[in-house]
């Protein structure tokens, strides 16, 4: 179970797009300063191409960890039974 950023370390992450501010640039620059968690050196990482992507991805069990808005996983919550937003950590 992952609990903090720390966990993080040595694994991969899938975030959405390259440009996306809220699903790539924020949350790496966000692991480099407020963790010590560098892109490459610390972990991997791919894309999904979307927020409803890593979603799904993260609930269908084929990612472990992905950076998405929290709106997005609210909304998604909201019209997709699967999908239990309480269930992951933001």
């Amino acid at each position: 179970k992952l609990t903090s950023p720390a966990d993080f370390r040595g694994m991969h992450l899938t975030f959405t797009r390259s440009k996306s501010n809220s699903g790539c640039v924020a949350p790496i620059v966000q692991l480099a300063k407020d963790h010590n968690l560098w892109l490459d050196d610390d972990y991997t990482w791919g894309l999904s191409q979307s927020h409803e992507n890593s979603i799904r991805g993260i609930v269908k069990g084929e990612y472990k960890a992905a950076a998405v808005a929290s709106d997005a996983l609210a909304r998604m919550a909201k019209t997709d039974p699967s999908i239990n937003a309480e269930a992951y950590r933001v």
